[in-house]
C-alpha cells in the first residue's frame, strides 16, 4: 500500500500536527488572555526540552537489531536503546523544570509542564520505531489516538476546574491515557532492564557528539518559538498559534518525505539534487504551504463571526517571515538527516554553535519588546537562510 494511500497514516500525520493549535485556538477565544500566554508557554517549553533530550539513543538499536516482533525484547540493543531513553527522559525533565521555574514560576504549570514532555518524548521514540520499521497504518493509529487523549483531557478538566489547576490535572490525566493505550511498550523485562541502566550511561557518555548534535541542532528548529517567550505578554499565545500552523509546511516534509525515504538517507542514498529535484518534494511544500495559509484565513473568519478581535493580527510581515522560516526549517531538516547519517559531525557542531551564540546576542540585546520581536525574526530567518547554505556545503 502506497504511504499516500494510506487513509490512517494521513489521519494520524494530520492530527498529530493540528491538535494543539486546534486547543490553542480554543484558548484564545474562549479564555483569557493570561491562560492562553501559559498554555502556550507550556508548548514552547515542552518542545524546546524534546529538543534538548533528542539525543540519537537509537543509532545502534536502528543500525545493528533485526525488527523481528517475536525476537525483539530479547535484544540487547533493545533493552540498552530502552535504558538510555530512561537516562535521556530524566535529562529532559531536568532541562524543562529550569525552563518552566523562569517563565512559569507556578508549581502548577511546572507540574504540567512536566508530564506534558514525558508524553511528547516517548511518543517520540515510539513514532520514530515505527517509522523506521515502516508500520506506517500503526503509526497513524497511535498519533490519532494520542491527539484525541490531549484535546480530551483538557476539555474534561477545564469542564470541572478553574484556573492553572486544570492544567495540571488535564496533564496527568493525558499522561495516564496515554500509558494505558500504550500498556504493552511498557511491559519488558525488569531484570534485563536494570542490567542494562548501566551500560547505557556508559554508551551516552561515550557519544557525547550524538548530544551535542541533537540539543544544538534539534532546538534550532525551535529558535522562533524561543524568542516569542520573551514577546509582548499578550501576543504570545497569538504568534505561538501562528507558529504552530506553519509548523504544518516542515511536519509535512518530515512526515510525507523524510518518514518515507528514511531507510535511504541512512544508507546514503539521497542528496541534496535528489531532493531539489525530486517532484514529491515540492508538491509537499506548495500543499502543505496552501493548506497553512488556508488555516489562517478561516481563523480570520471563525473569529470575525465571533465577534473576538484577539485573533484579528494585521501583521502580515511577521506572518510571512515565520512561513518563510518554516520553509527553511523543512529543508534544514532534510540536510541535517543527510550529514548526521554521513558523519559529518564537527562542522556541523560548530555551525550550530555559532548560530544560538548570535541568537543569544539577539536576546541579550532584547529591549523594545514589540519592535525587536520583528526584528528578531527576520534575524532568525537570515540566520537559518545561511545557516541552510552551509548545510548545502557540507552535504556534497
Amino acid at each position: 500500500m502506497k504511504l499516500t494511500k494510506d487513509l490512517s497514516y494521513l489521519i494520524g500525520r494530520f492530527s498529530s500536527v493540528i491538535f494543539r493549535p486546534i486547543l490553542l485556538y480554543f484558548y484564545i477565544n474562549f479564555a483569557n488572555a493570561d491562560l492562553t500566554n501559559k498554555i502556550s508557554l507550556i508548548y514552547i517549553i515542552s518542545m524546546i526540552s524534546v529538543a534538548f533530550s533528542s539525543f540519537a539513543t537509537h543509532r545502534n538499536f536502528f543500525k545493528y537489531s533485526k525488527f523481528d516482533n517475536l525476537k525483539l525484547k530479547k535484544d540487547k540493543n533493545f533493552y540498552k536503546y530502552y535504558c538510555s531513553v530512561i537516562w535521556i527522559i530524566l535529562f529532559g525533565i531536568f532541562i524543562n523544570i529550569l525552563i518552566g521555574i523562569f517563565y512559569l514560576n507556578n508549581f502548577y504549570l511546572v507540574a504540567a509542564c512536566v508530564f506534558i514532555f514525558i508524553v511528547d518524548k516517548i511518543y517520540d521514540e515510539i513514532q520514530r520505531f515505527l517509522i523506521f520499521t515502516k508500520q506506517f497504518t500503526k503509526w497513524g493509529i497511535f498519533s490519532s489516538y494520542r491527539a484525541v487523549a490531549f484535546i480530551f483531557s483538557f476539555i474534561i478538566s477545564i469542564y470541572f476546574f478553574e484556573s492553572y489547576f486544570h492544567i495540571l490535572f488535564a496533564s496527568i490525566f493525558y499522561l495516564i491515557l496515554f500509558i494505558i493505550i500504550n500498556i504493552n511498550i511498557f511491559s519488558i523485562n525488569l531484570n534485563k532492564l536494570r542490567i542494562m541502566n548501566i551500560s547505557s550511561f556508559q554508551f551516552i557518555s561515550q557519544h557525547v557528539k550524538f548530544l551535542i548534535i541533537s540539543v544544538l541542532s534539534s532546538s534550532i528548529c525551535y529558535s522562533d518559538r524561543v524568542v516569542l517567550m520573551i514577546a509582548e505578554t499578550n501576543k504570545i499565545g497569538l504568534l505561538t498559534y501562528f507558529s504552530s500552523i506553519f509548523a504544518i509546511v516542515p511536519a509535512s516534509i518530515n512526515f510525507f518525505y523524510l518518514s518515507s525515504n528514511l531507510t535511504e538517507f541512512v544508507k546514503n542514498k539521497i542528496n541534496f539534487k535528489n531532493i531539489i529535484s525530486d517532484k514529491k518534494f515540492w508538491k509537499i511544500i506548495i500543499f502543505s504551504s496552501f493548506l497553512s495559509w488556508l488555516v489562517i484565513f478561516l481563523s480570520f473568519l471563525v473569529s470575525m463571526y465571533l465577534k473576538n478581535g484577539n485573533i484579528l493580527y494585521s501583521n502580515y510581515y511577521m506572518l510571512l517571515l515565520i512561513y518563510c522560516i518554516s520553509i527553511m526549517t523543512a529543508l534544514g531538516s532534510l540536510l541535517i538527516t543527510k550529514i548526521y547519517w554521513t558523519k559529518n559531525y564537527i562542522f556541523l557542531i560548530y555551525l550550530d554553535m555559532v548560530f544560538w551564540f548570535l541568537v543569544g546576542i539577539l536576546l541579550f540585546y532584547f529591549q523594545n519588546k514589540y519592535i525587536a520581536i520583528e526584528f528578531s525574526i527576520l534575524f532568525i530567518f537570515i540566520l537559518y537562510l545561511l545557516r541552510n547554505l552551509f548545510l548545502i556545503h557540507i552535504s556534497k
